[in-house]
């Protein structure tokens, strides 16, 4: 069920734990609408794992349509920023040049994976995402859970749905918000 209760929702986020399963998720749901939906343009962004020799040394940004960047990556003499998250640099150039224009492309579907602490350091970045919270038809996005006034700010507007993903409810999850997404276009 969702968190919240608003009737008439656009958006959709999803939250959860780290490695409970969302990237999968909205990996499955983007799948999904396309097949089911052949004409609605479907855009945006998901993050994954870098690993080296079973080592997790950073992240990636994928689009939907085949482009990749680096998000972060472990701190060391070939890669530093001044935004870092433990113990990972962020790439904000990547990230504003590979996932911040597809936040303001025309689409009937976007998708969003993550917005979290790494991305939240590109002003940019949150500049797109309030803009896609407002102008674009429908956006289902990736939260984690901790707060700050930015997520806050997304969370509590009232054209958005937010769900809880565990373990135990990722196949009832995805039913549910496919169907909530087929049913409201």
């Amino acid at each position: 069920m969702p968190l919240s209760s608003e009737p008439m929702f656009k958006h959709i986020l999803i939250m959860g734990r780290p490695g409970v399963g969302k990237t999968t998720l909205i990996q499955r749901i983007a799948i999904e609408i396309k097949t089911l939906k052949p004409s609605w343009t479907v855009t945006g962004f998901w993050t994954s794992e870098i690993r080296q020799n079973g080592r997790r040394i950073g992240f990636n940004i994928h689009t939907l349509n085949g482009h990749q960047g680096i998000l972060a990556r472990l701190s060391d003499q070939r890669f530093k920023s001044k935004f870092r998250v433990g113990k990972y640099s962020v790439d904000i150039k990547d990230l504003e040049e590979i996932a911040v224009p597809i936040l303001y492309r025309n689409t009937d579907l976007l998708i969003i994976d993550e917005l979290g602490k790494m991305e939240l350091f590109s002003n940019k970045f949150k500049e797109a995402v309030k803009f896609a919270f407002i102008k674009q038809p429908k956006v289902i996005a990736t939260i984690p859970y901790y707060e700050n006034p930015f997520l806050s700010s997304i969370k509590n507007q009232p054209n958005i749905q937010l769900w809880e993903l565990v373990r135990s409810n990722q196949e009832e999850l995805f039913e549910e918000i496919m169907s909530c997404v087929l049913v409201s276009r």
